[in-house]
């Protein structure tokens, strides 16, 4: 049987620089973080981080917050926003990475204000907002999937698998990832976070040799995937054209020291997709900003690409890392610069230890229509996808 290309489109994306995607791209290109010295004097002393990306509850139609938890504040507009008619389109399926509680605001108000940690089963309250903006999915079509950091870009390739093998017409992929306390407690504790003061918007540093960790931030992202372009308003603008996923189980912070397993992601994506080497464009770097994983991606993409001098992207220095989200809006957001023609900078990149071509500043590319994605998660999880963007 014959795969069916599958196209994406439809794609919005909110983040603490605001809506949508185009405004992202615009705030990343003026220079703007999406994170901000860390208000002990609201929060508490004790919250242990020193930098942070929240999205602001005015963003997300406020005068709802006592009903809705931030996840379906979130959710809800995403839907609300979705440009086609839900009657015109029908979606088959939903792949997402959701979680439904009220964690970050049971702990600020110390539980005393927010009766219920949990708000509701987390498929229960997905259906009840598809409902209600019109979307009818039976309830085993609402997929829910957490993968780590892997997660977002693992949404796009299995929504993609399901076009592709004609099992569904249109799939819904959408990440939310949010402030919840128990995670920042968890990554403070391994030394995941940056310790040292420093100027707020230069907290953030991918794959700089002063780098000292990520930036926790929040995100949700959302894209329509489709058999049928035509269906997509001249919206589409990307589709995934191989990838592989590979875990090496090596230790639950960190791969293996040899790069082995995160090549073979990387390798057999591009081997996959029946392109060779110097058809890549660039790479969109998982690019964290701590020191394991800048070390050992930058050593991967050395391994891989050998003398070929591909530009390698984080765009985490702008970000922050909204964790199990980014794969999505991260794509999303390298897609459409492609698509309008450039390589989008690394911000807050001075100086390396690694021999890899970081690209610094807004990089016009005219070449190519392909890019490699890296996403990688605890556990030893890695996926690599060759991402093309569509004419």
């Amino acid at each position: 049987m014959k795969k069916l290309d599958a196209f994406i489109g439809y794609a919005d994306v909110i983040s603490p620089l605001g809506w949508g995607v185009d405004n992202n791209i615009e705030k990343i290109l003026s220079g703007k973080s999406a994170y901000t010295k860390f208000n002990s004097s609201e929060y508490g002393e004790d919250f242990p981080v020193k930098y942070w990306g929240n999205i602001p509850l005015d963003l997300i139609a406020q005068n709802q917050y006592e009903d809705y938890s931030k996840s379906e504040l979130i959710l809800d507009q995403l839907l609300k926003r979705l440009p086609f008619n839900k009657k015109e389109i029908t979606i088959d399926a939903i792949f997402l990475l959701y979680k439904n509680l009220n964690a970050f605001e049971f702990y600020r108000n110390k539980g005393l204000k927010q009766k219920n940690f949990f708000i509701k089963n987390d498929q229960l309250s997905v259906s009840s907002l598809l409902k209600k903006n019109g979307i009818n999915i039976p309830f085993d079509k609402i997929h829910i999937i957490d993968n780590t950091c892997c997660t977002g870009l693992t949404l796009l390739t299995n929504a993609t698998q399901g076009v592709s093998a004609n099992i569904w017409n249109n799939v819904l992929v959408c990440a939310i990832d949010l402030m919840d306390p128990y995670v920042l407690f968890s990554l403070n504790g391994i030394g995941a976070f940056p310790q040292v003061d420093i100027e707020p918007d230069q907290a953030s540093r991918p794959f700089d040799i002063q780098r000292n960790g990520f930036v926790k931030t929040e995100s949700g992202s959302i894209a329509l995937v489709t058999k049928n372009k035509n269906q997509l308003n001249n919206t589409d603008f990307m589709k995934i054209v191989s990838f592989n996923q590979t875990n090496d189980a090596y230790r639950m912070t960190d791969g293996r020291e040899d790069t082995l397993y995160i090549r073979l992601a990387m390798e057999s994506a591009i081997s996959r997709s029946g392109l060779s080497y110097e058809q890549i464009g660039f790479i969109k770097a998982h690019g964290t900003g701590t020191l394991l994983n800048d070390l050992n991606e930058a050593n991967a993409i050395d391994k891989v690409f050998n003398d070929y001098h591909i530009p390698v992207t984080s765009l985490k220095g702008h970000l922050g890392h909204t964790t199990d989200a980014s794969g999505l809006i991260e794509n999303i957001i390298a897609g459409q610069s492609l698509k309008k023609g450039f390589i989008l900078p690394t911000k807050n990149y001075v100086a390396s230890e690694f021999k890899i071509n970081i690209v610094k500043e807004k990089t016009f590319i005219n070449h190519t229509p392909y890019f490699l994605s890296n996403s990688f998660g605890f556990g030893g999880n890695n996926i690599s996808a060759v991402i093309e963007v569509t004419q």
